[in-house]
Formats: structure tokens, C-alpha cells, sequence
């Protein structure tokens, strides 16, 4: 058979030129995607209801109730991606982010919400009892299923751009996420995946300034 034609339908992101393209095929009922993706456009809604609830998501949230001083105080996770985001999808403009990004919006929460606590979720959680507040609560992400899991039952929360996250707060069906402008592309002031922003996700811009003031990975960033 000829390769030009395609069995399924394709989408594909090209990073070079930021465009996507779509390809037909000839079962368009299957749907191929390759690429980085958090896009509310390319998921069935419907599946949802056949997650069933596993035994890590009742240890994670047997973990949140503890936690909790009560039955009314909100519970936040703080999601921050530190080794891998050094790259992200493109080195010259890595997706880390500033920490105090990450306490302003955290203070954006607080405010709204007096009786809050927030749960840190890092792959350096030393790094961050070093430069951080002592006293938060902090969850190293040695097992991605419970961490996928507190976040997924948390009231909100605050992501890095991270599919991992996008995913917890998708299926959390809450509204009160915040997120980095632009996603990706928060150094470049574009929003990387292009044009792929997100309902659920209220966004907060980076200041310049922040960035400045950033205390990882400075000669990369």
C-alpha cells in the first residue's frame, strides 16, 4: 500500500514551526496523536466514567483527611517540576519556574480561602525544604500514582506545565487550578502547545522580575 495513506486519523504537532497539522484516514474513528498534549479538543468526555477508584486513591485520600484539620478546610497541592523542566520541549527556554511564581499564587489562594492548607509535590523536595517555607507539607513523587492521586482529590491546586498535572486536575472535575501563562511558553510569552489553552486552568503571567530572582538553574534560565 501506498504510505502516503494513512489507516487512521493523525495529529501531529511540529515544535520548528508551532503549527499542527491533521491527517485523515481511512478509519477516522481512531484517532493517532503524537506530540505534547493537554487538549480538552481530543478527549471523549465519556470515559470518565469508566475510572474506576484503586487502592493507592484511597490510601491518597486517607492521606488528604489526615491532613486536614477539619472537615471544611480546603486542601491545595503545589506541583513543582524542577529536574525535568530544566529542558522542557525546548532547551533554550526551559519550562521551570521561579519559586516566588509559585508563592504569589499560593498567596492568591490564601487570600480567597482563609482556612487552606497546600501540599507540596516536587522531584526535589529537598531543594525545596532548603529555600522554602519549613513547615508546609511536602510529598516526594516516588510513587507517581499516589501523587497523581492527592492531586486528582485536592480542591485545587497550583501546576507547573506538566501533563502529569493537567491530567489530576482534568479528572479532579474543580475549578480552581492555577497555571503558568502560556504553559510551555511562559519564557517566550507564547502558548506552547500553540493555541492549546484550557477551560478549567486560570492563568497567571511571570513576571520578568521573577525570573531574575530565580535561584535554580540560573545559567540556564
Amino acid at each position: 500500500m501506498n504510505n502516503k495513506i494513512k489507516i487512521t486519523k493523525t495529529v501531529i504537532q511540529n515544535y520548528n514551526n508551532h503549527r499542527i497539522y491533521e491527517q485523515r484516514g481511512l478509519l477516522n474513528c481512531i484517532t493517532f496523536v503524537e506530540g505534547h498534549f493537554e487538549n480538552e479538543k481530543y478527549i471523549n468526555k465519556n470515559f470518565k466514567q469508566y475510572i474506576k477508584e484503586s487502592k493507592i486513591e484511597v490510601k491518597a485520600k486517607k492521606f488528604l483527611k489526615h491532613k486536614k484539620k477539619n472537615s471544611k478546610q480546603k486542601v491545595f497541592f503545589i506541583q513543582i517540576r524542577l529536574k525535568d523542566a530544566v529542558v522542557g520541549v525546548d532547551k533554550n527556554y526551559p519550562s521551570v519556574l521561579p519559586l516566588s511564581w509559585f508563592l504569589k499564587c499560593k498567596n492568591i489562594l490564601r487570600k480567597r480561602y482563609k482556612n487552606s492548607l497546600f501540599i507540596f509535590l516536587s522531584d526535589d523536595v529537598n531543594f525545596l525544604k532548603k529555600n522554602m517555607i519549613k513547615n508546609e507539607v511536602y510529598v516526594k513523587d516516588d510513587n507517581p500514582f499516589f501523587s497523581f492521586y492527592i492531586m486528582k482529590n485536592c480542591d485545587g491546586g497550583i501546576l507547573s506545565p506538566s501533563t502529569f498535572a493537567w491530567w489530576a486536575a482534568y479528572l479532579s472535575q474543580k475549578k480552581k487550578f492555577l497555571a503558568p501563562k502560556y504553559w510551555h511558553g511562559h519564557r517566550k510569552r507564547k502558548f506552547q502547545p500553540q493555541n492549546f489553552e484550557t477551560s478549567f486552568l486560570s492563568y497567571k503571567s511571570v513576571k520578568k522580575t521573577e525570573y531574575l530572582n530565580q535561584i535554580r538553574n540560573e545559567n540556564k534560565c
